[in-house]
């Protein structure tokens, strides 16, 4: 039912639906598009090696036959292989079924975000200006596109919530084991949840109690273990390859990268470039007061994201002003977006400012400044997109498709950039960051027995210990490089060795570590030379 002056519940997802819509549309088209499509990460390209492997043998596997713990969303993988399935073997088909499939994560975390702000306010403006902030907001419309799990798993957090609010313990269980699914961190969410749960129920019988509880939790733990079990058989070890080899855990920097996330990141996300934010986030103090019996939702829609934010950053440092480090806090973003909204509606409540004229003005700032922030800045993050798209393709897809060329099928390389390489490379893989191949580092003598014939090498990270016997079969750039803050990244090259028989290639770098090669595994047409 609608209220007297306000927007049914159908016609407030209409709009924002809408919104979403052209939003997407506006977006793509605003940037200079470059071809063939692509992707503006190399880890996207990861997912697709997964999609393709899980899409053809049922196996989620970097390898072709080897079960693998490298990919970091499972859920999305998932995604990615139905996109195989539909697609055949045509790339840019492919290609433009993920992106639809991000496409369409970004339309739903739009309904979404506004249904949460719906149930906690009461208020349909409330829930059309948090849907516009987040249909409008480049970096979110970026993550839709980015050919990652982004707004997927955005979309689950808000659903997870929004089931909390509305007390439907079952699905918000499910809804949360499937965001774990999607990407790792929000099992803290899934922490917070139980704990506004245990915190709200504590009133209630206790068989009551621990029936709504064991509804909630129960998906998440047969998920757990069943993850746990599969990672065992994969690799031996009880988490994700990506735990033991990415993480960069370091307490004594938690201050300085909790102000590189919220301002060199998250502060570049609209509506937060703007101090209102802080003026809105009073509101909830005036929440408390106002509505006793929200308070646990209110401190639930606020806390949930910020300990997503917290456990990104406890585990990878994060680093200004690049959509790389960006993605991995997207999917708090629509609940913040949540709270800011809440915590302006709720000010507006404010007994000084309650009468009909004024009621809606922290609202209408918040939304105004925010929506223009997201409409103006629009072009440049859609041309942001399609640069680092451009990047990819003239480098790490070049290299892939070089190394289907002069290599012959079956012969292993290694790679520093584990996706579009491997990918279009399409041969056996070692992937030197162990995150997909952690037995380069974790099998002793795993390395002699998989003699590569070439590893795709950013300079920029590695270099050889002994050049001697190092030859540089091909390079490949790209200009204007901003895919990271990292502009040596530019480039890279595919190295071969020199001599007769098996030979020790040793590199140092950002990790160090032996690799064997096969002099002459190279199909003829290429031609090494000594690395300066």
């Amino acid at each position: 039912m609608s209220e007297p002056g306000r927007l049914s519940d159908r016609t407030l997802d209409l709009i924002v639906l809408l919104l979403a819509i052209g939003s997407l549309m506006a977006f793509w088209a605003v940037g200079d598009r470059p071809h063939p499509l692509g992707f503006p990460l190399d880890d996207a390209w990861i997912h697709m090696v997964y999609g393709r492997n899980l899409a053809h043998s049922g196996l989620l596997a970097f390898n072709e036959g080897v079960a693998a713990t490298g990919s970091t969303s499972p859920l999305w993988a998932g995604f990615v292989a139905i996109a195989h399935w539909i697609g055949g073997g045509d790339v840019d088909r492919i290609v433009t079924y993920v992106l639809a499939f991000g496409a369409a994560c970004h339309v739903l975390t739009v309904v979404l975000v506004s249904r949460v702000i719906r149930a906690l306010t009461v208020d349909s403006y409330a829930g059309a200006v948090g849907g516009a902030l987040v249909a409008v907001s480049g970096p979110m419309l970026m993550g839709a596109y980015s050919g990652m799990e982004v707004s997927l798993a955005a979309a689950l957090l808000l659903a997870a919530v929004l089931s909390v609010l509305r007390r439907a313990w079952l699905s918000a269980g499910l809804y949360l084991a499937f965001a774990a699914l999607a990407r790792p961190e929000t099992v803290v969410v899934s922490i917070v949840c139980f704990a506004f749960v245990a915190w709200t129920a504590h009133t209630t019988a206790p068989r009551e109690r621990n029936g709504v509880l064991a509804r909630l939790t129960l998906p998440s733990l047969v998920l757990g273990a069943g993850l746990v079990a599969y990672a065992l058989w994969a690799t031996g070890h009880a988490l994700p390859a990506t735990f033991y080899m990415k993480q960069e855990r370091n307490l004594g920097e938690l201050p300085a990268r909790l102000a590189t996330a919220f301002t060199g990141l998250i502060g570049d996300v609209p509506p937060f470039q703007t101090g209102l934010v802080a003026l809105a986030l009073v509101g909830f103090v005036f929440a408390w007061r106002r509505v006793p019996q929200l308070r646990g939702a209110f401190v639930l829609v606020l806390v949930a994201p910020l300990a997503f934010v917290l456990a990104n950053v406890v585990l990878i440092q994060p680093r200004p002003n690049v959509f790389y480090h960006l993605r991995y806090l997207l999917p708090a973003i629509p609940l913040l977006v949540a709270a800011v909204v809440v915590g302006a509606c709720e000010l507006g409540r404010f007994e000084p400012l309650a009468s009909r004229k004024l009621r809606y003005v922290p609202l209408a700032l918040v939304g105004v400044f925010g929506i223009a922030q997201g409409v103006v800045t629009m072009k440049s993050d859609s041309t942001r997109l399609h640069n680092d798209t451009r990047n990819i393709e003239e480098v790490q897809r070049k290299l892939g498709g070089w190394i289907e060329q002069h290599t012959l099928a079956g012969t292993w390389i290694a790679t520093g950039d584990a996706g579009a390489v491997k990918y279009f490379g399409r041969r056996p893989t070692i992937d030197v960051m162990g995150l997909n191949t952690p037995e380069l580092y974790w099998q002793p003598g795993w390395a002699q027995l998989h003699s590569i014939a070439a590893f795709v090498m950013l300079p920029c990270w590695f270099h050889p210990v002994d050049p001697s016997v190092a030859r540089i079969a091909t390079s490949a750039q790209t200009e204007n490089y901003t895919v990271t803050t990292l502009g040596c990244m530019f480039e890279q090259y595919v190295v071969t060795c020199a001599g007769s028989r098996l030979t020790r290639l040793g590199f140092a770098g950002v990790k160090s570590f032996d690799l064997w090669c096969q002099p002459g595994s190279l199909v003829t047409g290429s031609s090494p030379t000594t690395p300066k």
